[in-house]
């Protein structure tokens, strides 16, 4: 069985092929921060989606085949993935734009300021994984991955004196039922 350790080809990929021609992919972190967001953005058309994932994914000058150039981009941002239905289906945890200074914060606190940084998207997620524990953005993944009648007394406490609109991405409370949609 191959895995990320013993397969090179799983590794973050510079450029790719595109009929025929190879074109460099541009996967800085913020780069395809940038790119995440006008996917999921619902004010964009599906046309400056695509204008965005090649501005933002390519150098000059752009792949002509806009149709494979994107796939391959979602690719990358897949991590080489291929998006199943349980990806589709499971609640956000993480809000960059909302996460933001969370997420500043706690790679500080792994000695890394992202300022600083021209790391690649992969090598991103590799460290937004093993958050510092302790630091607030991993307790709010914490609270956002566990049912609200599973949360401790003071837990619940504590989300009540941040405030449920700061540590939840969607805050809905179910009447009765009490649990928390993310």
């Amino acid at each position: 069985m191959m895995s990320r350790l013993t397969d090179f080809r799983s590794a973050p990929p510079e450029a790719v092929e595109i009929d025929g021609v190879q074109y460099t992919l541009s996967g800085n972190f913020r780069n395809c921060i940038l790119t995440i967001q006008a996917l999921l953005d619902d004010n964009l058309a599906e046309w400056e989606k695509v204008e965005i994932v090649i501005s933002n994914m390519y150098a000059e000058p752009p792949p002509e085949n806009t149709g494979e150039a994107v796939r391959l981009a979602v690719n990358y941002l897949m991590q080489n993935r291929v998006a199943t239905e349980d990806d589709l289906a499971r609640p956000a945890v993480i809000d960059f734009a909302k996460d933001g200074q969370l997420i500043y914060d706690a790679f500080l606190l792994k000695g890394i300021n992202l300022d600083n940084s021209d790391m690649t998207y992969w090598e991103f997620l590799a460290h937004l994984r093993e958050l510092p524990e302790g630091c607030v953005l991993s307790r709010f993944v914490h609270w956002r991955l566990t049912p609200w009648g599973k949360l401790t007394k003071e837990e619940r406490e504590q989300i009540g004196k941040i405030g449920h609109d700061a540590v939840f991405l969607d805050t809905a409370l179910i009447e009765g039922g009490g649990e928390v949609l993310m």
